[in-house]
């Protein structure tokens, strides 16, 4: 079922359990965990857009191209404050794994 074929749709204040879901799909640390990382920068490169999530060539584009998040933002027709949640959501994750790699 989806928003629209709810009774309570227009109305509705409180989002249903599946809603709620996605809206807190980001905040999952374990589906961020799944997207791998490549020493192989040419396999961004030769990848099409299809085959590249957002997420990684956003995180290409930053740490390996060296672009501003503003410059990030307008490629790939994102919000900078995205952008920003990306590269720190990503910064805090790499810290961690180097973290645990050191002990």
């Amino acid at each position: 079922m989806n928003c629209n074929e709810c009774s309570k749709y227009l109305k509705c204040r409180t989002p249903c359990n599946k809603v709620e879901d996605y809206i807190n799909q980001d905040n999952d640390e374990e589906q961020w965990l799944n997207i791998s990382f490549t020493d192989r920068i040419e396999v961004f490169e030769v990848k099409s857009k299809d085959t590249v999530s957002t997420t990684e060539a956003i995180l290409q584009n930053y740490f390996i191209d060296r672009m501003t998040p503003k410059e990030i933002a307008e490629k790939h027709y994102k919000s900078q404050q995205y952008v920003y949640w990306v590269i720190k959501k990503y910064t805090v994750l790499i810290a961690k794994a180097i973290k645990s790699v050191c002990k």
